[in-house]
């Protein structure tokens, strides 16, 4: 069995404890950690508390600071990844509403370029009518124009007649008169 240092010698300030190790080891121990966990796991073992080499209070504090950077750090990280992740989100919406804008768009553009179709074709249409309408209104013209020198006519003509008649009338009247 180990012998076991209770620490009644020891005076303050600083101090090494030391214990042996209970198997003997050849070779390299690969480094300081090693060799202090080896130490650490046998005095455990055996009772003991302590291991081979003191770490001192600034490498402690050190190492208490590093730790709160860290303990700082992940929280920053974790912020952060949570604000990624919103943003993410945010902009999957984002994507999401500027592709219904977009379909949104696509339609109002199709249909106003249907629009534009219809009217062009009601364009051709109205134009075509017009010119129908042009050419019935000529047509039309010519119409009351002729009808117009027709009526003439038969106005002069009838009044010829009636003229004729009457002369004819007269001739007669004066044959039978006269004869």
């Amino acid at each position: 069995q180990p012998v076991v240092n209770t620490g009644d010698w020891i005076s303050s300030g600083e101090y090494l404890r030391l214990a042996a190790l209970n198997e003997p080891v050849t070779g390299d121990m690969n480094g300081h950690k090693a060799a202090d966990f080896q130490c650490y796991r046998q005095a455990r073992s055996a009772g003991l508390t302590g291991s081979f080499r003191r770490r001192n209070r600034r490498a402690r504090k050190r190492n208490r600071r590093a730790k709160r950077r860290n303990r700082r750090a992940r929280r920053r990280n974790r912020r952060a990844k949570r604000r990624n992740r919103r943003a993410r989100r945010r902009n999957r919406r984002a994507r999401r509403r500027n592709r219904r804008a977009r379909r949104r768009n696509r339609r109002a553009r199709r249909r106003c370029i249907r629009a534009r179709k219809r009217n062009r074709r009601a364009r051709k249409r109205n134009k075509r009518a017009r010119k129908r309408n042009r050419r019935a209104r000529k047509r039309n013209r010519r119409e009351k124009k002729r009808n117009r020198r027709e009526k003439k006519r038969n106005r002069n003509e009838k009044k010829r007649n009636r003229n004729e008649k009457k002369r004819n009338e007269r001739k007669e009247e004066k044959r039978e008169k006269g004869g």
